[in-house]
């Protein structure tokens, strides 16, 4: 979470960040309750996103994050219409990496529950019906930050190259400079880590 908050921060041009989880971990939305999900998940850790949305399960799933900065033709867009763009390019990248016979869903249908892949809403990723793919996005004067959970578990660095090549027609790898891991780990422990923010809701 704090990598993605540096790299809305920072970047000059979108940024797309593949990764995965080293154990069980549940994810929750900015507005999300605290005392639903440790209720739901007792023994698995847990994280408040900085975006918002339901309570995903990770530690099979692909992760992704991306970060836009402001002036980008994306963030002019309203927040349906970009959440459709980001997930037509992870179905094509589905279908170019694992095959899957994918599409993307129509209206929502009421919320079974706040977990995240119980309810798929309008442009999520479909495979068989199955909710696969769902995502969160937050909006702030810095750009837009998109957080996704693919819960068909193709290869990372297969998968994470497809999705780079269906968003843009460019793609330079990157990394961290250790200035930025030393400000991440900062806000992981003042921020993510603690009590204040795992609990505000």
């Amino acid at each position: 979470m704090a990598l993605d908050e540096i790299l809305l921060h920072s970047s000059g041009a979108p940024v797309l960040r593949c990764y995965r989880w080293l154990r069980p971990c549940v994810s929750f939305g900015y507005f999300g309750a605290f005392e639903e999900v440790s209720r739901r998940w007792p023994n698995w850790e847990h994280v408040r996103r900085w975006t918002g949305g339901g309570m995903v399960e990770h530690g099979t799933d692909f992760t992704y994050t991306l970060a836009v900065p402001r002036d980008h033709e994306l963030t002019r867009l309203n927040a349906a219409e970009s959440y459709r763009i980001i997930h037509g390019a992870v179905a094509v990248a589905l279908r170019r990496s694992a095959g899957a016979a994918v599409a993307l869903s129509g209206e929502g249908v009421a919320a079974k529950s706040n977990a995240c892949f119980e309810n798929p809403v309008r442009n999520d990723v479909l495979v068989d019906g199955r909710k696969v793919a769902g995502g969160a996005q937050r909006r702030m004067a810095q750009g837009l930050l998109h957080q996704g959970s693919i819960q068909l578990p193709p290869g990372s660095g297969e998968f994470g190259a497809a999705l780079g090549e269906a968003l843009a027609e460019k793609v330079v790898l990157g990394q961290f400079t250790a200035e930025e891991m030393a400000e991440a780990e900062k806000i992981a422990k003042e921020k993510y880590g603690s009590e204040e923010w795992m609990r505000r809701y």
